[in-house]
């Protein structure tokens, strides 16, 4: 995720994480970045990998249906350099859409 990145996440809740009912998985528009999550309370957890990245997103839920955390995108691959981390903010929607107050926002990073 780079600064300014708006990237709507669609969560199934299947309890795959063990111990916790409230998971499942995810998927974003790109194939190739999608993972699990869980909830916890108020805490959100997502763990998703890209073609070379792991990315973890760990955040809280704001009520109202935001949310807002702190995430690290670092290599999976040796030769894949580009490490990212900062925080994000998201909006519970029914459908994605080009606004930006749809999806997960980030900021710092690059």
């Amino acid at each position: 995720m780079a600064k300014g990145n708006t990237v709507c996440f669609t969560f199934t809740k299947t309890g795959v994480v063990t111990g916790y009912a409230e998971s499942g998985t995810f998927t974003t528009p790109y194939s190739y970045w999608t993972g699990y999550w869980y909830q916890d309370g108020d805490e959100l957890m997502l763990e998703g990998t890209d073609s070379n990245l792991a990315i973890p997103l760990i955040g809280r839920n704001l009520g109202g249906g935001r949310i807002s955390g702190r995430f690290l995108q670092y290599p999976n691959d040796a030769s894949y350099t580009n490490n990212y981390e900062g925080t994000f903010s998201g909006i519970k929607t029914t459908a994605c859409a080009d606004s930006p107050r749809t999806g997960v926002t980030a900021a710092g990073g690059a």
